[in-house]
C-alpha cells in the first residue's frame, strides 16, 4: 500500500501526511514533502507537512517523471523526465 507518512522519534508514532504516493523528498526548509503519484507514469504532489493539504504540482504525463525538488524560493519545480532517454526539466510555479 502507498502513501506519505513521517515518524517522531519522540513519540514513537507514524503520522499519515497523504494515504497515496511514493518517493517522499523533503523541501529545502522542512515544511513541506515532494512525492509522485506512483513508480510508473506518475504526477508530482507537494504535502505541507503542518496543514496536510495536498496540491499536484506536476499533473500526470504520457511520461515517467520524478526526483521531485523544489527551488529554495518554492517558484521552480526540478524533475526528471524519462520517455525514451531521461532528461532534466524545470517548471516555473505559480
Amino acid at each position: 500500500r502507498d502513501g506519505i507518512a513521517v515518524y517522531s522519534f519522540d513519540s514513537k508514532q507514524y503520522e499519515t501526511l497523504s494515504d497515496f504516493g511514493v518517493n517522499p523528498v523533503w523541501s529545502d526548509h522542512g515544511r513541506s514533502v515532494l512525492f509522485n503519484l506512483r513508480d510508473t507514469i506518475s504526477s508530482i504532489y507537494v504535502v505541507d507537512v503542518h496543514s496536510k493539504k495536498i496540491r499536484e504540482l506536476l499533473p500526470r504525463g504520457a511520461a515517467s517523471v520524478g526526483s521531485p525538488c523544489l527551488s529554495p524560493d518554492e517558484r521552480t519545480l526540478f524533475y526528471t523526465l524519462t520517455s525514451q532517454e531521461a532528461d532534466l526539466w524545470m517548471i516555473s510555479l505559480p
